[in-house]
């Protein structure tokens, strides 16, 4: 008999056993799985950072040299067709970008020229932090999605005459849904860079001015007491 009943329970669907709950939570997981895989190929960006090269500190009356190494990313879905390059810096007021532009050389090579429209719009989209805004330069020609192709830069930011500690973010975008001028797929380097503006140090010919010039004074004021 007890045999007969576990033979019965081998025909029994386990479906009877779920509720309807369970299944409207199964539907979920599989959209939300659906949903999670869709964002990460939205935001797989064209470009990815290699490294950012930025001074920690800097003299007043010199310029921040700077250098940037990418590499070209093709989208999984995409088509590898050619896209403009965009790269953005989160700089503290009136600082400058020497003449506004700057070569890239590597696998492709063009000009990252300044652009108004697309600094506006990614200002419009992610505002600056208080006392800072965003400088955005686009290339002068698409980039050819070739995969891992590097592509460098170097340039100066010019800083003005103030010292005090400062940071600088950096950013590289391609074009944005909207189309061409509004960069999107952002790339932010994983790091804040910060920055220290100091007064110009002394030479070692300086140095030995300002010990020879104290120790004159000293044995001067000495010789001076003595006297008295």
């Amino acid at each position: 008999m007890i045999f007969e009943n576990l033979k019965k329970f081998d025909y029994i669907n386990i479906d009877t056993f779920v509720t309807p709950w369970d299944r409207m939570m199964k539907k979920f997981k599989l959209l939300l799985l659906i949903l999670i895989s869709c964002i990460v190929l939205i935001v797989y960006g064209c470009f990815e950072f290699v490294f950012v090269n930025q001074p920690a500190t800097g003299m007043i009356g010199q310029g921040i040299d700077v250098s940037v190494r990418i590499k070209v990313r093709v989208h999984p879905l995409g088509s590898g067709s050619p896209e403009n390059l965009y790269f953005g810096m989160q700089l503290p007021d009136n600082w400058t970008v020497e003449n506004n532009s700057f070569p890239y050389t590597g696998d492709q090579s063009g000009t990252i020229t300044y652009d108004a429209t697309a600094s506006a719009m990614y200002e419009s989209d992610n505002p600056a932090t208080p006392s800072h805004f965003w400088w955005f330069g686009k290339s002068s020609s698409s980039i050819t999605q070739i995969e891992n192709d590097i592509i460098n830069w170097d340039f100066t930011i010019n800083h003005g005459d103030k010292t005090g500690s400062y940071f600088i973010d950096y950013v590289i975008a391609s074009d944005g849904t909207s189309g061409e001028g509004n960069p999107a797929v952002v790339m932010l380097d994983d790091e804040t860079h910060p920055i220290k503006i100091m007064d110009v140090i002394p030479t070692l010919p300086e140095w030995g001015a300002i010990i020879l010039g104290s120790l004159i004074l000293f044995f001067g004021g000495y010789y001076l007491f003595r006297r008295m």
